[in-house]
């Protein structure tokens, strides 16, 4: 499960118990083995990419080199895409806060 949105691994308020107390919670809770969900307001461009390129690592199932890849290690490689991404001679996504907020929750394999 992906959930590419803004804070949807940020927890709302305390838990006392059993209630909800974040979306990514509400998955995990409803079964989703792993999920991939950001923990602050992401921006709209860089988190295209990150998961763009996390499918697409995904669906290849190997790296460059030909190993196969985890749910972690995809997510991982997206990260250091859009962190190394060049735009005309600059790489505007290097900043972490573009890119560090997504986490990968639960099973990584």
């Amino acid at each position: 499960m992906v959930l590419s949105a803004c804070e949807t691994a940020l927890q709302m308020g305390k838990s006392a118990g059993e209630e909800l107390i974040s979306v990514a919670s509400a998955f995990a809770n409803a079964g989703a083995p792993s999920l991939v969900a950001s923990l602050w307001e992401v921006d709209d461009e860089a988190t295209a990419e990150l998961m763009t390129e996390f499918y697409r690592l995904i669906k290849a199932g190997k790296d460059k080199e030909g190993r196969p890849l985890d749910t972690l290690e995809a997510l991982r490689q997206a990260q250091l895409h859009v962190m190394h991404l060049n735009r005309a001679g600059a790489t505007p996504f290097a900043d972490p806060a573009y890119w560090a907020g997504f986490q990968l929750i639960g099973e990584y394999r």
